[in-house]
C-alpha cells in the first residue's frame, strides 16, 4: 500500500544526511482521505515518532462535504479519527469556524498559515486570527515564490487589514513564529535558536 511505501521511506531516509533529512506523513486533506487511512496514519506516526501534515478547511465547499459524509465539521472529523495533536500540522484553516479553531487549540495542533496563496485569490488568510486564539501558528509558502521573508510581510499586512489594527502580527510575532514555532511544530528542540547546542544555518540580510 501507499502507507507501507511511506513507512519504508521513513526507515530508509529518516535521519540521513547527518540528520538533516526527516520524514513525515502528508495525507492530502480531510475530504480526500477516509477514516481508516487517517487512523492508520495516526498509528504509524505514533509508532515512528514523526509529524503529520494535512490540508484543513482550505475551501468553502469542504465543510458541507464533510457534514454530508460524516455529520462533522472538518476539525471534528480529525478529532473523530484521532489525528489532532501536537505532531499534526494543518495547512490553511482559512474557512475553519471558531469552534473548529477551539478544537485545534485544545489539542495543541499547529496551523500552517500561507497568506500569499490565498491573497492571490482575494481571500484573507489572517495569521492573527489563529495566533490570537493561542494556536501555534507558523508560516508556509505553499509552493509559490518560496520567499519566506515575503510571506512574513504578507502575513503582517493581511492581518492588519483584517483587524484594522496596526499592532497585530508584529515583526517580533512573525519572527518568533517562524523559527521557534516551526521547530516546536516539528518536535525539534534542537532548532529555531542561535545558541550552543542548537543546529543552525544562519542567514544575515542587510
Amino acid at each position: 500500500s501507499d502507507l507501507d511505501r511511506c513507512i519504508a521511506l521513513f526507515h530508509t531516509h529518516n535521519g540521513a544526511a547527518d540528520g538533516r533529512i526527516r520524514v513525515g506523513f502528508g495525507p492530502h486533506g480531510v475530504d480526500t482521505c477516509d477514516p481508516d487511512l487517517l487512523r492508520s496514519i495516526r498509528k504509524a506516526a505514533d509508532e515512528l515518532g514523526c509529524p503529520v501534515t494535512i490540508h484543513l478547511s482550505q475551501s468553502e465547499p469542504e465543510r458541507g462535504i464533510m457534514e454530508a459524509r460524516y455529520g462533522k465539521t472538518p476539525a471534528e472529523y480529525l478529532k473523530h479519527v484521532g489525528l489532532l495533536g501536537p505532531d499534526l500540522l494543518t495547512a490553511h484553516c482559512v474557512y475553519a469556524s471558531d469552534t473548529d479553531l477551539d478544537l485545534l487549540h485544545q489539542s495543541d495542533t499547529t496551523i500552517v498559515n500561507c497568506p500569499m496563496s490565498f491573497a492571490r485569490g482575494g481571500v484573507n488568510a489572517s495569521f492573527d486570527r489563529f495566533a490570537s486564539r493561542g494556536i501555534r501558528t507558523v508560516l508556509g509558502t505553499d509552493g509559490y515564490a518560496m520567499d519566506f521573508i515575503g510571506e512574513m510581510r504578507a502575513a503582517a499586512i493581511v492581518s492588519k487589514q483584517r483587524e484594522h489594527r496596526s499592532e497585530v502580527a508584529t515583526a517580533w510575532d512573525l519572527i518568533r513564529a517562524t523559527p521557534l514555532g516551526g521547530a516546536a511544530a516539528l518536535g525539534r528542540q534542537d532548532l529555531g535558536r542561535i545558541e550552543p547546542g542548537a543546529r543552525a544555518d544562519l542567514v544575515v540580510i542587510d
